[in-house]
């Protein structure tokens, strides 16, 4: 192994786990991790070490979208570069690092798999792999296969699993090396959180995020909602704030959904759904909620841009909602446990008079053919009372960037 000599060692403070990973020299490798197990940074790191100790050869690191190769993966390559004091160059462009061993190091993103060809690569790095297609490993295997420098190709995965899907199939193969990594192996991460974790999150998603286990997600999205506990006979006196949700529609129904918050508790207050209205229409319908309700704000589907323009410009406070269906939903069923865990002290309650709510919280199923996903259907008011409450309260679940112990020195 080439070493590149410096006057210092680098210690780049990684878990034992995370060291088993970045020493893999498999075809396949994959780091299944829980949140804050490390996953992320033990991808950069042995990605760096690649490009480090093998002079003129060529990587890739690829995430689900642009904006999250670079605003995560590269921002994590430089800080860990500067970190190790190791100069090097970046084309932010061409969204390209080039190290003084004459390694490069290209960011792109797996929305568009195709123009990953082209490139003739000795290493791969496909960061929260989970929640691509599978053509994108595929065509990195093929970009891979020639590599220029490396005697064998790498390819290497740092995800959260996301149900049974390819990554679990990959998973199986023999020859693939398979690290999985519970979150309470981050010796930085307390079990005091893990056991918050645990008593707030629906089973299914603690196993998922924390225990790194697939899991297959079935039935009913909300299967924890029981009338006797989150059905309230009336709203409080007083109301801390409220907020909108929208869902526009036209043959579809739009859907407006009345969400407030009286301390740590949150109403499903109001809603309504109508097909066949024109923008107009909608907007003087959004605005007479907002003024019965004093709404703080308003949260639209993100994808529709002409309608947040038309409500701002008739004088409401209009926010692009949060459309990550998967974690809102997570935050909604979180809310739905800790009504029945709190005694109902706290949580999500939805009043009588919200009756599209209640109707689809009986028929909103999962997509049994793609995994974590909901069918889409009976989901209008679904989706309007998720940006809503993503908007008041929103997630549950924060993911910072993991913090390693233990010890792997290279000098460089």
């Amino acid at each position: 192994m080439i070493r590149i000599q410096t006057e210092h060692i680098v210690d780049f403070g990684l878990h034992d786990k995370q060291a088993d990973f970045v020493a893999s020299d498999a075809h396949t490798s994959i780091f299944l991790g829980g949140v804050r197990s490390g996953k992320t940074y033990a991808g950069v790191v042995k990605g760096l070490l690649l490009a480090l100790e093998h002079p003129r050869c060529k990587g890739a690191v690829i995430a689900p979208t642009y904006p999250m190769v670079r605003d995560v993966c590269l921002a994590e390559y430089e800080e860990v570069l500067q970190r190790i004091r190791v100069n090097y160059t970046l084309w932010r462009g061409r969204m390209v690092i080039e190290l003084p061993t004459g390694s490069i190091i290209y960011f792109r993103s797996a929305d568009k798999p195709k123009r990953l060809y082209g490139l003739t690569l000795d290493w791969v790095h496909l960061d929260e792999a989970a929640t691509m297609p599978a053509e994108v490993y595929h065509i990195a295997v093929d970009r891979v296969s020639a590599p220029p420098v490396l005697e064998r190709g790498q390819i290497f995965l740092t995800t959260t699993p996301q149900g049974r899907n390819w990554v679990y199939d990959l998973a199986q193969q023999k020859d693939v090396k398979l690290i999985k990594v519970k979150t309470i192996e981050n010796p930085f991460v307390s079990t005091a959180e893990i056991r918050r974790a645990k008593a707030l999150l629906p089973d299914k998603y603690f196993r998922q995020q924390y225990l790194a286990d697939f899991v297959t997600w079935e039935g009913l999205v909300y299967d924890e909602y029981q009338p006797d506990v989150h059905l309230a006979r009336q709203a409080p006196a007083r109301l801390d704030e409220v907020v909108l949700g929208i869902d526009p529609g036209y043959t579809n129904p739009a859907a407006i959904v009345v969400v407030g918050r009286c301390g740590d508790k949150i109403y499903v207050l109001e809603d309504y759904e109508q097909s066949g209205l024109l923008e107009r229409e909608l907007v003087e319908v959004i605005k007479d909620f907002a003024a019965r309700w004093s709404a703080r704000a308003v949260y639209v589907d993100p994808e529709d841009a002409g309608l947040r323009a038309a409500l701002r410009a008739a004088g409401l406070p209009t926010r692009q909602a949060d459309n990550d269906v998967f974690r809102g939903i997570q935050t909604v069923k979180g809310l739905l446990r800790a009504a029945v865990t709190s005694r109902k002290r706290a949580g999500l309650y939805i009043l009588a008079g919200a009756q599209n709510v209640l109707r689809e919280l009986s028929l909103y199923a999962w997509d049994d053919r793609k995994p974590n996903t909901p069918c889409k259907q009976d989901d209008h008011a679904m989706d309007a009372m998720r940006y809503a409450i993503m908007g008041l309260v929103g997630t549950t679940i924060i993911d910072f960037r993991p913090i390693g112990v233990g010890r792997r020195a290279v000098t460089i």
